[in-house]
């Protein structure tokens, strides 16, 4: 039996559960410069709550995890105050893992 995929809305409403309530991950424990400010705290999380809730399905895609290719990375670009954010995580069974949180580099 082929796994079903999530779509924009599941995706979105299980992100911003899994931030609501704290049961979420980051992917790996270095902060890379600039790449997940929510994890160095620059932004915070009802913030990101604000922009996933801001997110229309066309500002949403999904790729293949690069390590785990049976699991789809959910890419979130949600346009706040004429800036266009990137939130990037994928989901592995229970476990949502957040990758990154940053201003879109274009």
């Amino acid at each position: 039996m082929r796994k079903r995929r999530e779509g924009f809305r599941e995706a979105r409403a299980r992100l911003i559960r899994a931030l609501e309530t704290g049961r979420f991950n980051f992917e790996g424990d270095e902060v890379r410069e600039g790449k997940n400010l929510l994890q160095s705290g620059e932004v915070s999380i009802e913030f990101v709550i604000a922009l996933l809730s801001s997110c229309r399905g066309t500002e949403h895609t999904t790729s293949p995890h690069h390590f785990v290719p049976s699991s789809s990375c959910h890419i979130f670009k949600p346009v706040t105050k004429r800036v266009r954010w990137y939130i990037k995580c994928y989901f592995l069974d229970a476990d949502t893992i957040l990758i990154s949180v940053h201003i879109a580099e274009h």
